[in-house]
C-alpha cells in the first residue's frame, strides 16, 4: 500500500513536473509570440498610416490657411495662424521623414518622390517664413507660390497613403498568421493545460481588441477628413463644393423629379458695416447666428450651405414654386426682423434672395448657380430685403445676364492689352493762361476693333471689385508712358489720373501707388489724381493719411463729382485736397436752372474760402462757360473746347494759345 502510494506519489510528482515543464514551455512559447505581436503593433510599423494620415490632415488645414491670408491679406490673425500650421505640418513631416515610420513606407517607389516634393515645398516654405520668431510679411506672390508648391504635395501623399494602405494589409496578414498558430498552439495545449490555454486565449483576445481600436482610429480619421472637406469650418453647414455635388445629383435625376426641387441664392445686405464695426470677430460670429437662422427656417430635407463669404444657398427638396417662395419670404423677413448685438451696439440686416425652380431645360450646376446669383442681384437693385424669382425670359434677367458677361470681356481686355489710354484737355477760364498744357487721363476698350466707352464697362467693374484691378492697369500704363516720352512733355503741366472709390479704401493699392511714385524718374509734380467725394468722406481718415502721402511726394488731389452730395462741405474743411471738380451735372441745364446756378456759386465761394481751385466738367457750349467764368470757375473741360483723343496725340500738341482772362496761374487736376 504504501510502495503504491508512493508510486502514485512519484507519478504526480513525474506529472507535475512534466506539466510544470509543459506550462514552462507554453509560458516561453507564449512570451516570444507575445512579443512578436506586440512588436507588430508597438515597434511604429502601424504608426507610419497614422504618420501619413497625420500629414494629410496637416496638409488640408495648411491649405486653407494659406487661402484665409490671400483672402484677409494679411490681415488680422491670418499670418500668425499660417506660421503656426507651417509648423505643425513641418513637425508632421519629420516624423514622415526621420521617425519610425520608415519601417512601413521607406520601401515604397513613392515614398522618396515624397521626401523630394516635401523637401522641395519646405525650401520654398522656409523663403517665405524666415525667422520662425517672426511673422512674415504678406506677400501675395509669395503665397501664391507656396499655394503652388503645398498643391503640388498632394498626389505624393495620396500615392505614399495608398501605398500605406497595402503595406498595412500585409502587415494585418502576418499579424493574423501569428494570431492563428497561436489560437493552434492553445488548442493543442488545451488538452492538457485548460488553465494556459484559457489565459492564451483572454491574452488573444486582448490582442484582437487593440487591432480593433487602431482600425476604429484609422477610420474615426477618415471621417474627419472627409468631413471636413465638405462642411464649412465656421458655421457647420457644407460648403460651396459639396453644395454643387449635391445640386448636380439633382439635376442628373429624372426631370419629372427634378422639377420638385428649387434653390434659393441668400446675400446679406449690410453686411460690410458689422465687419468694419466689429472686425472679423464680430462677423464671424453673424454668420453663425444666420445659419442657425436659416436651419431653423427649412425642412430637414433641405439642404443648406454657405458658399461664399457672405452668401448662403439652400436647395428646398421636394418644393413647388408657391411653397419656395413662401420659405425665401419667410427667410427674408426674419433675416430682417433679426438684430445683432456685439459690444454694446445692435446692428440691423437684412438679406437679398434669389429663387431658382429647376426645371428640365438646366444643364449644369454652372448655369443654376449663374441664375440664383442673377436674380439675387436684381433683387438687391430692387431695394434690397426681397425675393425675385428668375424668370429666363425677364427683362432684368436678361439685362443682369448681360452685365455678368461683362466680367469675362474686361477680364479678357486686361489681359488680351485692348485696353486705351486717352486725354481730355482742361483749360483756363478765369485762371491765366501760361500756354502750358492741362488734361485728365481717360480710358477705352477696344473690341471687336471698336472703342467701348468706360460708361459701359467701369460701373460693372465697380459692382464686381474688378475696379481696383483696372486702376493698377491704368496707374502702370500712365507711368509707363510718362517715364518714356517725359523729355517731350516740357508744354504739360498737369495730368490727372481718376482713382476709385475700391482703390482709395484698398490699403495694398495704396502702397502699391506709393511704391511707384516714388521709383518714377519724371517730375512728379505733373501728377494729379481725382477721386469721388463719395470714396473720399466714406473712410475720412484713412483718405487724409493717404492725401497727405500723396503730397509729400510732390503729388496734387482732385476731388471729383463735387457737389453731387452737399452734405460733403462739412468735410471739405478735413480733406487735404487741392481741386475741387464740379459735378457735370449742373453744367446740363446751367443757364436755365436758378438751383444748379446756386450750387455753383455756393461751390466756388467754399472753394476761395478754403484756398481750393475750381474746375468745371461736362461743357459743351460757350454761353455756359461765360456764366462760369462769371461765377469765378477757374479752369474748364468739355467738348467745347477738346474731345477726348488718344494719348499719343498729347504729344502733338503745341504750346495752348492764352487766352484772354484774367486771373491768377495755377495748375488743376
Amino acid at each position: 500500500m504504501n510502495l503504491r502510494r508512493r508510486q502514485i506519489n512519484r507519478l504526480l510528482a513525474v506529472l507535475g513536473a512534466l506539466a510544470l515543464l509543459l506550462m514552462a514551455g507554453m509560458m516561453t512559447l507564449q512570451v516570444v509570440q507575445l512579443q512578436a505581436i506586440e512588436e507588430t503593433v508597438s515597434d511604429g510599423r502601424t504608426m507610419g498610416e497614422w504618420d501619413v494620415f497625420q500629414l494629410q490632415v496637416e496638409h488640408l488645414k495648411l491649405g486653407s490657411a494659406i487661402d484665409a491670408a490671400l483672402l484677409e491679406r494679411g490681415q488680422g490673425e491670418s499670418m500668425a495662424r499660417l506660421l503656426l500650421r507651417y509648423g505643425i505640418f513641418a513637425s508632421r513631416y519629420d516624423n514622415v521623414r526621420d521617425g519610425l515610420s520608415q519601417r512601413l513606407i521607406g520601401e515604397l517607389p513613392s515614398y522618396q518622390a515624397l521626401l523630394a516634393e516635401l523637401g522641395q515645398f519646405t525650401a520654398v516654405a522656409d523663403r517665405f517664413f524666415g525667422s520662425a520668431d517672426e511673422l512674415p510679411a504678406f506677400d501675395e506672390a509669395g503665397l501664391l507660390a507656396l499655394h503652388a508648391e503645398l498643391d503640388r504635395v498632394s498626389a505624393p501623399i495620396q500615392q505614399v497613403l495608398l501605398g500605406s494602405h497595402h503595406a498595412r494589409h500585409r502587415i494585418n496578414v502576418r499579424y493574423l498568421d501569428a494570431v492563428r498558430t497561436q489560437v493552434k498552439t492553445a488548442w493543442a495545449m488545451c488538452l492538457a493545460l485548460l488553465l494556459v490555454a484559457s489565459a492564451f486565449a483572454v491574452l488573444a483576445v486582448r490582442q484582437m481588441r487593440l487591432a480593433v481600436q487602431r482600425n476604429d482610429e484609422l477610420e474615426r480619421l477618415h471621417a474627419e477628413v472627409s468631413h471636413r472637406a465638405a462642411h464649412d469650418a465656421l458655421t457647420g453647414l457644407i460648403n460651396r463644393d459639396e453644395f454643387e455635388r449635391v445640386l448636380n445629383q439633382t439635376l442628373v435625376s429624372a426631370p419629372d423629379k427634378r422639377q420638385r426641387h428649387a434653390v434659393l441664392f441668400i446675400d446679406l445686405d449690410r453686411f460690410k458695416i458689422v465687419n468694419d464695426t466689429c472686425g472679423h470677430s464680430g462677423g464671424d460670429q453673424l454668420l453663425r447666428e444666420v445659419a442657425v437662422l436659416i436651419r431653423r427656417i427649412v425642412r430637414t430635407s433641405d439642404i443648406v450651405a454657405r458658399i461664399g463669404g457672405d452668401e448662403f444657398a439652400v436647395i428646398l427638396s421636394r418644393c413647388d414654386q408657391v411653397s419656395a417662395r413662401q420659405l425665401a419670404e419667410h427667410i427674408c423677413l426674419s433675416i430682417d426682423d433679426y438684430r445683432f448685438a456685439q459690444a454694446g451696439q445692435t446692428f440691423h440686416i437684412g438679406a437679398s434672395i434669389g429663387l431658382v425652380m429647376l426645371g428640365e431645360h438646366w444643364s449644369s450646376v454652372t448655369a443654376v448657380m449663374q441664375a440664383a446669383d442673377s436674380a439675387c442681384y436684381i433683387a438687391k437693385e430692387s431695394g434690397r430685403n426681397r425675393v425675385y424669382l428668375y424668370v429666363d425670359s425677364d427683362l432684368g434677367v436678361q439685362t443682369q445676364r448681360g452685365i455678368t458677361n461683362w466680367v469675362q470681356r474686361l477680364h479678357n481686355a486686361l489681359d488680351e492689352g485692348r485696353m486705351r489710354l486717352y486725354w481730355q484737355r482742361i483749360v483756363p477760364i478765369c485762371a491765366h493762361d501760361d500756354g502750358r498744357l492741362r488734361g485728365e487721363v481717360l480710358l477705352r476698350m477696344v473690341e471687336d476693333g471698336q472703342i467701348v466707352e468706360p460708361g459701359a464697362f467701369l460701373p460693372v467693374a465697380e459692382r464686381y471689385a474688378l475696379a481696383t484691378r483696372i486702376d493698377r492697369w491704368v496707374v502702370g500704363a500712365v507711368f509707363e508712358w510718362l517715364t518714356r516720352h517725359g523729355h517731350r512733355l516740357s508744354n504739360v503741366d498737369a495730368l490727372s489720373i481718376n482713382l476709385s472709390g475700391q482703390s482709395v479704401s484698398d490699403t495694398a493699392f495704396q502702397q502699391f501707388l506709393l511704391e511707384r511714385m516714388q521709383a518714377i524718374t519724371f517730375d512728379r509734380r505733373k501728377l494729379y489724381f481725382e477721386v469721388t467725394e463719395t470714396s473720399a468722406i466714406t473712410k475720412l481718415q484713412q483718405s487724409i493719411v493717404f492725401f497727405d502721402r500723396l503730397h509729400a511726394l510732390g503729388a496734387s488731389v482732385s476731388l471729383d463729382d463735387f457737389g453731387s452730395g452737399m452734405s460733403s462741405f462739412t468735410y471739405l474743411k478735413s480733406l487735404p485736397v487741392d481741386v475741387l471738380k464740379i459735378d457735370g451735372q449742373f453744367m446740363r441745364q446751367l443757364e436755365g436752372d436758378s438751383y444748379d446756378q446756386a450750387a455753383v456759386r455756393a461751390i466756388c465761394d467754399v472753394a476761395q474760402a478754403t484756398g481750393k481751385k475750381t474746375v468745371a466738367e461736362g461743357i459743351e457750349t460757350e454761353s455756359v462757360a461765360a456764366m462760369l467764368r462769371s461765377f469765378g470757375v477757374q479752369y474748364g473741360q468739355g467738348f467745347l473746347w477738346h474731345a477726348p483723343a488718344p494719348m499719343d496725340t498729347l504729344l502733338q500738341m503745341p504750346h495752348a494759345s492764352p487766352l484772354d482772362t484774367p486771373g491768377t496761374h495755377h495748375t488743376p487736376g
